[in-house]
């Protein structure tokens, strides 16, 4: 069973990573655990394998978003769809100045691994404020990669 929800001012947020995702329509949906009581359960459940605005995960302490990421095996979100989440997310009320994101680029090789290939952005504000252009970010220091060795 899945529960639709719009995420509106002041409502408040209790999750720890759970998955998430914003719908055409812009309703965010998040998946309560609780409620999947052993059922396979993917980031294309919630619209029904319908095209969302973005995917990822959310975690949230006392009604306050405190980590975001585009994390889904599905959708495989670009900046360009964390751009138009966090604008509906902003738009919501939601304060993304304090809020790490951690944006998963893509996989990298390791020796016979491939591993996720994490940033880590200070701020999902600043994928706002620089209109999606990762590159800057990187340069500026507002995001540094996960894996400490791409840094250089």
């Amino acid at each position: 069973r899945k529960e639709k929800a719009t995420l509106e001012r002041g409502e408040p947020l209790g999750c720890t990573g759970k998955l998430f995702i914003i719908d055409s329509q812009g309703y965010c949906m998040v998946m309560l655990p609780e409620k999947l009581e052993g059922q396979i359960f993917h980031h294309s459940s919630m619209p029904g394998g319908e095209a969302v605005l973005f995917a990822g995960a959310i975690d949230a302490t006392n009604g306050k978003v405190t980590l975001i990421d585009n994390g889904s095996g599905h959708y495989k979100p670009k900046m360009e769809q964390c751009v138009e989440g966090m604008k509906v997310l902003q738009e919501n009320g939601v304060d993304l100045k304090n809020v790490p994101f951690n944006f998963l680029a893509g996989m990298v090789k390791m020796g016979e691994a491939e591993l996720p290939n994490f940033a880590i952005i200070d701020s999902a504000q600043e994928i706002l404020d620089s209109h999606g252009d990762f590159a800057r970010m990187l340069q500026t220091g507002k995001a540094k990669w996960a894996l400490p060795h791409l840094n250089k």
